[in-house]
């Protein structure tokens, strides 16, 4: 009866399976809909922006169309997405077919600003729309327990995502380029909306890139060579470091801008096409796991009903001769059957049959308690529990432990791989502090409890002076030396709850909570110098180098991310200039915006290095 019961409750569980597999299929059947929105609504897109922005250049936009290869058969149109609405069930519709009237009626009578303006809206929506919708489907898939539908689904999360940025990436360097015609304070704001954006990309790809599916991390591969090969990724480095677009030095050239942008088209196709293929490699294994779930359930519950008909006519037979033990080993089996492990060993008298089944039930129970008890240890996660250490009896608990061994070194593996997963994303491999992400995380953190506590904040910039021409003249060894050593300082001269991080090459960032005035920050900056400028030595060598910082406060924490970033930056830059090591930011001393670019990119190799360095064997 045990057993039967095992089986009964085995083929419930396996039912229930079936129907969250079936409920996941029909979900992921509104993700596919969604990425098809997403899809079309990229492609009727393109044409139009380009329309738009060559129409605001003062060029022929049925001219740039032809040279941009732009027609109808590589590009849908909003015919193509409210067909798509229509299919589509009404819950999860982004918005209505109806929606599009309006806009198809703009681009007849002359696109505009506001008709790339109500296609972002509109993007936005399907976005948020998909981003409700995979909630509910990895909450379903994680509930079955099945490995391969949860990649699949990242990997279509993540590629849906890439494509939306790589989007984003073609306006954002459309957008800034239009921008240069209105002026400095529209193009910063546009350059910096495009260093997020290809930012976004290029860390999706490269996610991507580590996929488990070869045919992912291909694509992804082939995507990323695409776009640093070409004159697209050149015009993005170009913008971000802020440098003259080469395609207006002169005029307007036009064919460098038709070169730039069949690049970056060239790129939305794969990235659709990736996109698309994971979707269909995610309905492909739905549906074959919901068909499996249906039979196992159905062929767990024919088992079920057959053993239970095995053990009720053997119950009969021998009823009449086995009565009185077989009665104790019954009732044993129905405790345990109805979850109840607290059952004392049953004799082992009587016939030498039910001497044996009683042993052997007496096994599966002990087995059964001390395999709930590791069980309930693994749940908890505790590996130095001693429930664990207990051994199993007999050869059913020699097979029982080793199966415990393996889910337990899994999950030890999986817990270890994560933290050290979550430490490397966020700290520096050569120093050992946070990295830049870890770093805007810290600071977005400080940020949020000096808006609450209404305290100031300061966040100090470090450009390190004289480092390029060390690490030149004597190896990266000595560079690598220095920057371990300056990382080093930061650690041991941080005031408790202090927050620092490199940010890449040469620079570093420290947030010092409840700092107080200005004065304070200037004080606890100057400390920071004086620590950093003390000899560094190097095997042979004694290297001693300078830093110039920058500082911006935050009083209450009115001011954002962004600005107390800029800010600070721009402050080490007067600092450098001026020879002063560190510098205050002042909105009336500094006059504009800083710049946060080297915050969205890492510095490159050859920038040019202020300051000098002294270098004593």
């Amino acid at each position: 009866m045990v057993a039967a019961s095992f089986a009964g409750v085995a083929a419930v569980e396996k039912r229930q399976a079936a129907e969250v597999a079936d409920d996941v299929h029909a979900e992921v059947g509104g993700l596919l809909a969604l990425v098809d929105i997403r899809t079309a609504m990229m492609s009727a897109r393109i044409p139009v922006e380009v329309q738009v922005r060559s129409s605001a250049l003062g060029l022929d936009p049925d001219a740039v169309l032809d040279l941009l290869d732009l027609d109808g058969q590589r590009f849908g149109d909003l015919a193509d997405v409210q067909a798509k609405l229509r299919a589509m069930p009404t819950r999860i519709r982004p918005f209505e077919p109806e929606a599009l009237d309006d806009l198809r009626d703009q681009i007849r009578s002359g696109a505009g600003p506001e008709t790339i303006a109500r296609f972002t809206e509109l993007e936005q929506q399907t976005d948020d729309t998909w981003t409700d919708e995979l909630s509910v489907v990895q909450r379903q898939t994680e509930s079955l327990g099945h490995p391969q539908l949860g990649e699949l689904l990242r990997d279509l999360d993540r590629t849906a995502r890439a494509a939306s940025a790589m989007a984003s990436t073609v306006t954002g360097l459309a957008d800034y380029w239009f921008a240069n015609l209105q002026g400095e304070e529209q193009a910063q704001a546009a350059r910096v909306q495009l260093g997020i954006a290809n930012d976004r990309f290029d860390r999706l790809t490269s996610a991507l890139t580590r996929s488990p599916h070869a045919s992912v991390s291909s694509a992804a591969v082939g995507i990323r060579e695409m776009k640093t090969s070409g004159s697209f990724q050149v015009a993005i480095d170009d913008a971000i470091a802020g440098r003259p677009a080469a395609a207006f030095a002169d005029g307007v050239d036009l064919g460098l801008m038709v070169t730039t942008f069949t690049d970056s088209f060239d790129l939305v196709e794969p990235s659709l096409a990736l996109m698309d293929g994971r979707a269909s490699a995610l309905d492909a294994a739905v549906a074959s796991f919901a068909d499996d779930a249906s039979q196992a359930a159905w062929f767990t519950f024919l088992g079920s009903l057959a053993m239970m008909g095995v053990l009720l006519g053997l119950s009969l037979v021998v009823a009449a001769t086995f009565e009185q033990p077989l009665r104790r080993l019954i009732a044993g089996m129905r405790q345990v059957g109805g979850g109840d492990l607290a059952v004392e060993p049953l004799p082992t008298d009587g016939p030498v049959e039910i001497a044996e089944a009683t042993v052997a039930f007496n096994h599966v129970v002990e087995n059964l308690r001390m395999l709930e008890e590791k069980l309930d240890a693994l749940a908890e996660s505790d590996f130095d529990d001693p429930r664990l250490e207990g051994e199993l009896p007999g050869e059913l608990g020699q097979a029982l432990a080793r199966s415990v061994e393996v889910l337990s070194s899994s999950i030890y593996d999986r817990a270890d791989l994560q933290a050290k997963l979550a430490h490397q994303a966020t700290h520096d491999t050569l120093t050992g502090i946070p990295n830049r992400a870890g770093g805007l995380a810290a600071l977005e953190g400080a940020l949020a409890r000096s808006r609450r506590q209404g305290t100031s904040l300061a966040v100090a910039f470090l450009d390190l002076d004289g480092f390029k021409r060390a690490n030149d003249t004597y190896g990266h060894q000595v560079g690598d030396a220095v920057l371990v050593a300056v990382a080093a300082r930061l650690r041991h001269h941080a005031r408790a709850g202090d927050s620092y991080a490199r940010l890449g090459g040469d620079e570093f960032i420290v947030i010092g909570e409840n700092v107080g005035s200005p004065t304070n920050a200037l004080a606890f900056a100057t400390r920071i110098r004086d620590a950093i400028c003390e000899p560094i030595p190097s095997g042979e060598h004694l290297v001693s180098i300078g830093v110039s910082i920058g500082v911006s406060v935050a009083l209450g924490g009115r001011e954002s991310l962004v600005d107390l970033l800029a800010h600070a930056d721009h402050a080490a830059y007067r600092a450098k200039r001026s020879g002063t090591g560190v510098e205050l930011y002042d909105e009336v001393l500094d006059g504009r915006q800083g710049s946060v670019l080297g915050l969205l990119d890492p510095a490159p190799a050859d920038a040019p290095d202020a300051g000098g360095v002294d270098v004593r064997p």
